[in-house]
C-alpha cells in the first residue's frame, strides 16, 4: 500500500532512514515499452548503496538492479509482458544479515 504514484519523466526525492526501510512507488507501464529508472544516492548524507526492484502488482519481484549505474548507483531498464500498475521498491542494498545501507 504506497500513497505515492509516480508519473513517467517525474523525479522524486525521499529518504531510506533505517535498516529495511523501503519506499514504494506505484507506475503505470504499457506492455512492450522499455523504461528506464534510476536510484541514486544525493545529499549531505547519501544512500551508500541504492538498490532498485520492479514488483508486480501482486508484489512478487520481477527485476533488480544494484551497480547499473555509476558508482553503486541503481539503472534498472525493464520492458513489460502486460500493461498495467507496477511497483519500483527503492531501498538500499542488504547485505548476508539482511542489513540494509540507509
Amino acid at each position: 500500500s504506497t500513497t505515492f504514484t509516480l508519473a513517467i519523466g517525474d523525479t522524486v526525492t525521499s529518504q531510506i532512514e533505517v535498516s529495511g526501510d523501503e519506499d514504494w512507488f506505484a507506475v503505470q507501464l504499457q506492455a512492450g515499452v522499455t523504461y528506464e529508472f534510476t536510484l541514486s544516492g544525493v545529499g549531505g548524507t547519501p544512500l551508500s548503496d541504492p538498490f532498485l526492484e520492479i514488483m508486480s502488482a501482486s508484489g512478487v519481484q520481477l527485476k533488480t538492479d544494484d551497480d547499473g549505474g555509476p558508482g553503486l548507483n541503481s539503472l534498472l531498464r525493464f520492458t513489460p509482458g502486460t500493461t498495467g500498475t507496477y511497483y519500483i521498491n527503492a531501498h538500499g542494498w542488504a547485505d548476508e544479515n539482511g542489513v540494509t545501507s540507509t
